[in-house]
């Protein structure tokens, strides 16, 4: 390092900046006993020149050997300890240098794991909100089936499928308790009155005696036609057997 070394990492200042700062003291005591010792080599008698004391220009311009310098013992003792001391620094600080290295590299790894740490959270955080969206989409479509399904279950009359059971044995065969049987093997119960009136509402129409809950067999007919009863309506029949009205409740209201 030299004196007008940049310092780019704050870690390291301390030791160079007392590294610096011996080898500055050192250089300007090696320049001041130079110069010292130059001037005493001038101004010492018969140090040079010829027998008229006059002294060559070249001697004048020579730099002297530090030996003549009555001093220069003492310099050679303090330099070699600045030398010394600054190696003794120089050793110190080396480990520290280490040291600082191993930490610098500990901090960048450790930033690298931070930045994919904060790469997962973002992440994380995305899916919850997506997540959280898919959670709340649900929750308002299950509001919206059960209100549905409610509604649904509750009409009145109950909604489901209305349909003429016939024996296998035939036409008419059944009388009311084995109506009930057969719509019950259907899954389906003997259909009211007020099934039937609904059913003939929507168009339905057979002229076919059926068995109704109430005890009544009946059928519903849109046009006037002889042997149906010859009029519109729900047509009373007056037989003690006959076919069965099952009443199949839907699915989702069981």
């Amino acid at each position: 390092y030299s004196d007008r070394t940049v310092l780019t990492n704050h870690h390291e200042y301390p030791c160079i900046r007392l590294r610096l700062f011996t080898r500055s003291i050192l250089r300007k005591m090696l320049f001041s006993v130079a110069n010292l010792c130059l001037v005493l080599g001038l101004l010492l008698p018969g140090s040079s020149g010829d027998e008229t004391g006059q002294t060559d220009l070249a001697q004048l311009v020579s730099f002297p050997d530090i030996s003549r310098c009555e001093c220069g013992d003492r310099m050679q003792v303090i330099v070699a300890e600045l030398v010394r001391r600054l190696s003794e620094l120089e050793n110190i600080a080396r480990p520290h240098e280490d040291m600082i290295a191993q930490l610098r590299g500990q901090v960048a790894t450790l930033q690298g794991q931070v930045s994919t740490l904060e790469e997962q959270l973002v992440l994380g955080q995305t899916i919850r909100a997506e997540l959280e969206g898919r959670v709340n989409v649900t929750a308002q479509q299950c509001d919206i089936a059960g209100q549905l399904k409610t509604d649904l279950c509750s009409a009145t009359p109950k909604l489901g499928r209305l349909f003429h059971l016939q024996s296998p044995a035939g036409l008419y065969k059944y009388d009311l308790d084995e109506a009930r049987h057969a719509c019950a093997e259907q899954g389906a119960t003997l259909a009211s009155y007020h099934q039937l009136h609904e059913a003939w509402q929507d168009g339905l129409e057979r002229c076919a005696c059926g068995w109704l809950s109430d005890g009544t067999n009946r059928y519903p007919m849109h046009t006037v036609r002889s042997g149906c009863g010859n009029r519109v309506g729900i047509i009373t029949c007056s037989r003690t057997v006959a076919s069965a009205w099952c009443f199949r409740e839907l699915s989702v209201c069981d």
